[in-house]
């Protein structure tokens, strides 16, 4: 083995989404914007978009951003959903 692991990525606009059911890691994230309308972010160890919160944050409309590093790497049991606000917003969820 050389130590290389196979990271999935799922592209989301705005809306409630279940990626993956049952235990994984979630490795982190990137917001984009559309250039007029902020971007939120919140990330559920969950099957649903409550509970228990691992991650997400918020960006103004004229930037983009990436998960700060003290959040990557946190795992979950129940389940991976992401909730994203935010007109034609972009986010890359990074997961395994």
């Amino acid at each position: 083995m050389n130590g290389v692991i196979g990271v999935e990525v799922a592209e989301l606009a705005a809306g409630t989404t279940t990626i993956k059911t049952g235990p994984g890691v979630f490795v982190g994230l990137v917001m984009k914007p559309d250039g007029a309308n902020a971007v939120t972010v919140d990330v559920y160890d969950n099957t649903a978009g409550s509970g228990k919160r691992i991650g997400g944050g918020r960006v103004p409309s004229t930037s983009s951003g990436v998960l700060p590093p003290s959040l990557v790497g946190a795992s979950f049991g129940v389940g991976l959903t992401v909730v994203v606000a935010g007109t034609g917003a972009a986010v890359f969820v990074y997961y395994v």
